[in-house]
């Protein structure tokens, strides 16, 4: 899950919705347009804690493209 404070910041421009539209138009809350698919290696089995656990590269992925990087604060404890 991802948690923000506040409104969503418009970060890009969405060049196809302002083409059909006219108007400008931003994507709201993204660094970038989220692919389809990450090309990242699972957690190899024996190396698991979870079943569900996901690997901390696609996390850091995942939060480079919705984050800017002033936002992100790293919580040690």
């Amino acid at each position: 899950m991802i948690f923000s404070k506040g409104k969503a910041i418009n970060m890009r421009f969405d060049k196809k919705k302002s083409d059909i539209t006219g108007e400008e138009h931003y994507m709201s809350g993204c660094n970038g347009m989220l692919p389809t698919m990450f090309d990242v290696q699972p957690v190899a089995r024996k190396n698991k804690i979870h079943q569900s656990e996901l690997p901390v590269v696609l996390c850091e992925k995942i939060l480079d493209y919705v984050t800017y990087e002033v936002e992100i604060k790293t919580v040690l404890g």
